[in-house]
């Protein structure tokens, strides 16, 4: 095997550059990245769900613990999917 004195800088260079890339873009999309998902996913009827945004915080007794992924009309009521950490139990209700 030879030494990095040896290597073309260049492309020792490219690949350091790549895996750093990767490393910072994994870091950033953490919570996005499928094998990493530490929350269990809920569903949920409202009434009413105005100013309910996607990826709004999820909060049980003032702390954030999830996130919304995804709000859609279903008849007369507004479903709601979201997410929470396993750490946290929510009722069945």
């Amino acid at each position: 095997m030879k030494p990095f004195s040896e290597r073309n800088q260049l492309i020792v260079g490219a690949v350091g550059l790549a895996v750093t890339i990767a490393v910072v873009l994994g870091a950033i999309n953490y919570d996005r990245l499928p094998f990493f998902n530490q929350g269990r996913e809920y569903t949920a009827h409202f009434a009413e769900a105005g100013g309910l945004m996607p990826d709004a915080g999820v909060q049980v007794s003032g702390f954030q613990v999830g996130k919304v992924t995804g709000i859609e009309l279903d008849g007369q009521s507004v479903l709601v999917k979201f997410t929470v950490d396993k750490s946290i139990r929510l009722g069945d209700r």
